[in-house]
């Protein structure tokens, strides 16, 4: 009988990230993914860490990145070894709303959004084009719902919306 020996190389040769920059609304989030080589490497994991987290935190474990104020941050991961990799962030203001979009849905229901004038706009051209049979089935609002919540994702498909009002 043989004894097999396996020996884990403890050395990265090096570290990638999904995004070098990117950019985020005060309020957002994004993940950050860390790919350290070579594959046989004992451990993989990484430590994140940002640069001024009064603009944006990351958490350290799982490069969870939350934009906190507006302004340019440097988010880094670093492999157990020192090498490093870094992701510019710059953080956008929140949009100031000026446009309430109020849809009326075909299970009776409103569904209101505080919108920027170019949101709405593109509501709208979506809206036309998609009654004239041309572009996606649904649309994806990021908008600012009734406060306190703050901005999120909301889809919305084209035939269950029965008509929509707008209020400046």
């Amino acid at each position: 009988m043989y004894d097999t020996v396996v020996e884990y190389n403890n050395i990265s040769t090096g570290i990638t990230l999904n995004k070098t920059t990117d950019e985020l609304v005060v309020g957002d989030t994004d993940t950050l993914i860390a790919a350290v080589t070579p594959d046989d490497i004992a451990s993989k994991g990484v430590t994140w860490s940002s640069s001024d987290s009064s603009v944006a935190s990351v958490d350290k474990t799982t490069g969870k990145v939350t934009a906190v104020s507006a302004g340019t941050v440097t988010i880094t991961a670093t492999t157990i070894d020192g090498k490093t990799q870094a992701c510019t962030i710059n953080v956008k203001a929140q949009i100031d709303t000026t446009a309430v979009l109020t849809l009326k849905m075909v299970d009776g229901s409103l569904e209101k959004y505080y919108l920027s004038k170019s949101g709405v706009d593109d509501f709208v051209t979506w809206y036309k084009n998609r009654s004239n049979g041309t572009g996606n089935a649904y649309y994806v609002f990021t908008a600012k719902p009734t406060p306190p919540y703050t901005y999120e994702t909301h889809t919305v498909a084209f035939d269950k919306i029965v008509s929509y009002e707008i209020q400046e």
